[in-house]
């Protein structure tokens, strides 16, 4: 039944403040729940984090380059902040949908309807449009309970530990997300607007290795030492129904 697997955990003697409602503490990510204009309240709900976050139990990266996962059992422990600034603990049931090629996006699915959720205090983000150079973001970590604010610096292509990324956002250095908030929600500020999921930043000042992400135009590669990053999420919306799909653009499992 529901319940034996929903439990209440109160993050501290201070709660979250509104604005993280629908983020998710995963054990090593940040994540958040999320919904569509297509949405229907009485399916169940979804919650998205970094396919690199898919991880062995000794933290190893799951995915190789080129590979898309889809459909797969997925039942991973989840903490997910209701209206009250709590942390609500639930299971996924399923991966519906992994890659680290040309994104860095997993999708998982929940035991819970969008209305069930709504009736425990939980609204989900809504993924939005494709992002602005210069506009003003927010970033929300459930996992490590911070928040940051910033700008969008750069629209590049990016690459890591031999993963290619497309069109990813290079966040102003006012943004300072490290280890635990890669799956972050990165929203238009003011709002609840997802146009990104923060992935990684440059740790070492290397070039393209793990944790050294780069900027690749062309032939041409650079580094942005501490730099960080996020990866856009408008192209998820065409795929939801079907990530098998030929229109849906995201790396085909």
């Amino acid at each position: 039944m529901k319940w034996l697997i929903f439990a209440l955990l109160s993050l501290s003697a201070h709660a979250l403040d509104a604005r993280f409602e629908g983020t998710v503490d995963l054990s090593n990510c940040s994540g958040f729940v999320f919904t569509t204009a297509q949405s229907d309240p009485t399916q169940p709900a979804m919650l998205m984090t970094n396919g690199h976050c898919l991880t062995t139990l000794l933290g190893g990266i799951v995915l190789s380059p080129g590979e898309a996962r889809t459909d797969r059992p997925g039942s991973r422990s989840v903490s997910i902040v209701n209206a009250d600034g709590k942390k609500l603990k639930m299971k996924t049931t399923r991966l519906v949908y992994a890659t680290m090629t040309g994104t860095d996006v997993a999708v998982y699915e929940l035991p819970f309807t969008y209305q069930d959720l709504a009736a425990k205090g939980i609204r989900p983000f809504m993924l939005g449009s494709i992002p602005v150079l210069g506009e003003s973001v927010e970033v929300f970590s459930a996992h490590k309970n911070n928040t940051h604010t910033c700008t969008v610096a750069a629209i590049t292509n990016t690459r890591e530990g031999g993963f290619p990324f497309v069109d990813s956002l290079r966040l102003s250095p006012e943004c300072r997300q490290g280890n635990g908030t890669s799956g972050s929600p990165v929203v238009r500020a003011g709002t609840r607007e997802v146009i990104a999921i923060a992935n990684s930043y440059n740790k070492n000042g290397r070039a393209c290795g793990n944790n050294n992400p780069c900027e690749v135009n062309g032939e041409e590669v650079s580094v942005q030492f501490t730099a960080r990053y996020a990866q856009q999420i408008a192209a998820v919306v065409l795929c939801l129904t079907d990530f098998a799909a030929e229109a849906c653009p995201l790396t085909k499992p």
